[in-house]
């Protein structure tokens, strides 16, 4: 796997050969820091929010022992406190490699997906321990969806416990449970009817303000109006972002106005939702706060960032399909 990102040598938006049985050097790691340090959040300080990405691959294939090719679905859970994420293109050409080769069963696929996406977000070696936790205090908590919780490399759920060597969480929805993926709304109240001209297309942090009056709510409000774009390809990337908050009353407009801000900017999925949190928490001052996008699929692939300082709270946060997924 290669250690360092830039234009030249990631492999997203140029030529590559893809492989035509399993080969997890396709997987490119790419630093969380490097867009983190922008926006003030320090490799060597803790995290100022938990939360986790989700990434729904639909286009999984495998072969049995006989040569009878399987399909999945699968659901690849990253928590935020990872050291690297994984380049986009690079996932998709690693699960492709999966095509032409046969497995014993989709446990072992699994297992194999769940080991090497580790050991690319971690930056360690097969062997070393890895755990979701690292960077945190010793005892601090971090929260994922459907039910898991992470607690210092363990993953509970509600029905027992496992020990946890991987800092990634897998699962693979075979066909016999395709009839189970619905469509959902996204939560709380729209905010894209509201009349507010727009003229600025570059984020812009102080559109966000609370309304006069400082009057305290807790609040589910969403839009599906945000675009933003690739850093390397620069193409536009859509979704649907949730916000949930308690503090002062945030003024909608300006939300709204922020959000659009968000059209011509290039970023990464995760760091743009982390950018909206942390321009939140500075210009509007919440107790609490939790930023949720659900971006489109390309190439097969949707990413959803969550990211919260709310804690156990944020378990009610599921995976679910919008209908632009």
């Amino acid at each position: 796997m290669k250690q360092e990102i830039t234009k030249k040598n990631i492999p997203l938006g140029d030529k590559v050969t893809h492989s035509r049985t399993y080969n997890p050097d396709h997987l490119f790691p790419v630093r969380r820091s490097l867009a983190r340090e922008e926006i003030g959040i320090h490799e060597d300080t803790k995290l100022p929010f938990g939360g986790w990405d989700i990434w729904n691959a639909y286009e999984i294939s495998w072969l049995d022992m006989k040569g009878k090719p399987v399909v999945a679905i699968g659901e690849i859970t990253f928590p935020c406190t990872t050291k690297n994420i994984v380049e986009s293109k690079s996932l998709k050409l690693y699960l492709n490699s999966f095509n032409q080769s046969r497995f014993e069963s989709p446990e072992q696929v699994l297992t194999i997906m769940e080991k090497d996406l580790s050991a690319c977000v971690t930056g360690r070696s097969e062997g070393e321990e890895d755990y979701p936790g690292e960077g945190r205090s010793e005892g601090e908590e971090d929260y994922l969806g459907n039910g898991t919780m992470y607690i210092n490399g363990v993953r509970r759920k509600e029905k027992g416990t496992m020990d946890l060597n991987n800092a990634v969480s897998v699962t693979l929805r075979l066909p016999s449970l395709f009839h189970d993926m619905k469509i959902e709304a996204p939560c709380g109240e729209s905010i894209d009817d509201l009349d507010v001209e727009i003229t600025h297309y570059k984020v812009e942090p102080s559109f966000l303000r609370v309304m006069e009056g400082g009057r305290v709510v807790e609040q589910t409000i969403h839009s599906n109006l945000l675009r933003t774009n690739c850093p390397v390809t620069e193409q536009p990337d859509w979704g649907s972002v949730i916000i949930d908050y308690k503090g002062k009353e945030i003024d909608r407009k300006g939300l709204l106005a922020y959000i659009v801000s968000f059209r011509e900017h290039t970023g990464f999925h995760e760091n743009c939702v982390e950018r909206m949190f942390m321009d939140i928490m500075e210009m509007c001052c919440p107790e609490k706060l939790s930023v949720y996008a659900r971006f489109t699929r390309r190439g097969g692939i949707d990413i959803n960032p969550f990211r919260s300082n709310c804690g156990n709270d944020s378990l009610r946060y599921e995976n679910g399909r919008l209908a632009r997924q």
